[in-house]
């Protein structure tokens, strides 16, 4: 009985009004800051999402765009170059001397130079004889001072070598796809492919090819450019968006080009077949996950396309990845504040309902206690109570309730008084009429004794008349007698 007696005294302020009112209050608080703050930071995710990704959407064409233009510029540079005299005149003795030649020595020709040309060292008769043309001069000039080209090849219509920059891998160059390309079947057309290693240069270079027109307006050559990847590409692996958005080039087969941290087509993301499938008609790609990083990034990429006037023989993505953390640090920072806000928040609710709980309880106290002064018997108890609300005229209704008992109890004290004196009333005439009645008693006794005397008496008398009446009647027998006898006698 101790223990529960105990623990009805704790839970009894928990059971008041006060505190269920303010834990209503808290409660109520809680709801709205959660549904405010879980609201307002899905909305803010969705809006720093859909800003970051169209931010970087637009980045990536900006930079898709530029990066197209450049090439583009690039091509016209190298048309240019293959306008030179010294170049058209290169080729063009190269086509003669080999035009000259029959199909079968033609062929052996061919044979016989690219086993020399194997075999030579860069620094032998046969090919510092090609390095030393004119032409050759010419376009080394370039690439000694544009820092992003690599070598550059030049061809005659049959595709055996006229010029270039460096020692090539082989002399006939007519068995290789990009001059294929190019040379079109005679027709010509400028070709960009994709990256890829070249041998001679023993780096990673973007092949452009573009036909050498003689004067009619014919292909009489090809000019091969390379250009560098990883110093073409520089800028890019430098360019960065805030503390962790960088950019990043990809191929339709998944292979990285360009990554701050990833050596040219040294690694490959994913299989084409799965992002790429849509290449055609994809305009841009977004990607929950960085293809190098994993988790925790946003990848936006836009397809690089040059037109329709360039042969574009590869497809590249040009993408941004952004650090998911970095684009949400701001939000978290106003969760935190909305967190700090909140419990700033709870604890003002706290106080005001404490304090709306004792101003909401103060009156039903009132109202409590001046119940048990009416259930003790004091029903003058006056309530005075100021809320302008309900609980004020639940107390006009209280203070109704009890001045009816008040008069109610008056009315019932006053026959309760009255019943007492009729009460008393009644008692004095109970005692006379038991008194009366023992008198009665009495009197009772005293006139049954009276009767009994007089049934004694009246029997005593109706005997004396019994006796006296054949009495008389013997002495009128004898009289009859008498005169019977008499009259017998006489």
């Amino acid at each position: 009985m101790a223990i529960k007696s105990v623990a009805d005294r704790f839970r009894r302020p928990f059971n008041s009004l006060r505190y269920k009112l303010s834990f209503i209050t808290v409660s109520i608080t809680l709801v709205v800051l959660f549904f405010a703050i879980s609201i307002s930071y899905i909305w803010g995710y969705r809006l720093l999402s859909s800003v970051i990704l169209s931010n970087s959407k637009t980045i990536t064409e900006i930079l898709s765009f530029s990066l197209s233009q450049d090439l583009i510029e690039k091509t016209k540079d190298f048309q240019a170059y293959a306008r030179d005299v010294r170049v058209l005149q290169a080729v063009q003795a190269g086509n003669a001397f080999i035009s000259a030649m029959s199909p079968a020595v033609r062929e052996q020709y061919v044979l016989d130079m690219d086993r020399q040309w194997l075999a030579a060292s860069p620094d032998s008769g046969l090919v510092q004889g090609y390095m030393s043309k004119d032409a050759s001069v010419y376009l080394r000039y370039f690439t000694r001072g544009d820092e992003v080209l690599g070598e550059m090849i030049l061809t005659d219509q049959f595709g055996c070598l006229v010029a270039a920059t460096g020692k090539t891998t082989d002399f006939y160059q007519a068995d290789e796809k990009w001059w294929l390309d190019a040379y079109n079947g005679g027709v010509g057309r400028i070709v960009i492919g994709d990256a890829e290693f070249d041998d001679s240069s023993g780096i990673w270079i973007i092949p452009v090819s573009v036909p050498v027109v003689g004067d009619r307006d014919q292909v009489i050559g090809i000019l091969k450019a390379s250009i560098s990847v990883e110093r073409y590409f520089a800028y890019l692996s430098r360019l960065h968006f805030g503390a962790s958005g960088h950019a990043l080039i990809i191929n339709e087969k998944g292979n990285v080009i360009v990554h701050e941290k990833v050596k040219p087509m040294q690694y490959q993301v994913f299989s084409g077949s799965v992002f790429f499938k849509d290449i055609n008609t994809q305009k841009t790609i977004t990607l929950e996950d960085s293809p190098i990083h994993g988790n925790g990034y946003f990848v936006v990429c836009s397809p690089v396309s040059l037109g329709q006037s360039l042969v574009q023989d590869f497809h590249w993505y040009v993408c941004v990845e952004v650090k998911k953390g970095q684009i949400f640090a701001p939000l978290d920072r106003f969760l935190m504040g909305m967190l700090v806000l909140a419990l700033i928040l709870i604890t003002v609710a706290v106080m005001l309902g404490i304090q709306s709980g004792r101003k909401f309880a103060e009156p039903v106290q009132k109202l409590k206690q001046a119940a048990e002064r009416i259930a003790r018997g004091e029903f003058d108890t006056d309530i005075h109570i100021d809320t302008h609300d309900e609980i004020e005229a639940l107390t006009d209704t209280f203070t109704a309730m009890a001045a009816d008992l008040r008069r109610f109890t008056k009315e019932l004290n006053f026959r309760n008084e009255a019943l007492e004196l009729s009460n008393v009333t009644y008692q004095e005439m109970v005692e006379k009429l038991n008194i009366a009645n023992h008198e009665l008693v009495v009197l009772k006794t005293e006139m049954e004794d009276k009767v009994n005397h007089l049934e004694q008496f009246s029997k005593i008398s109706i005997g004396r008349e019994l006796r006296m009446r054949q009495l008389k009647e013997k002495i009128a027998a004898l009289e009859e007698e008498c005169a019977r006898l008499k009259g017998a006698s006489s």
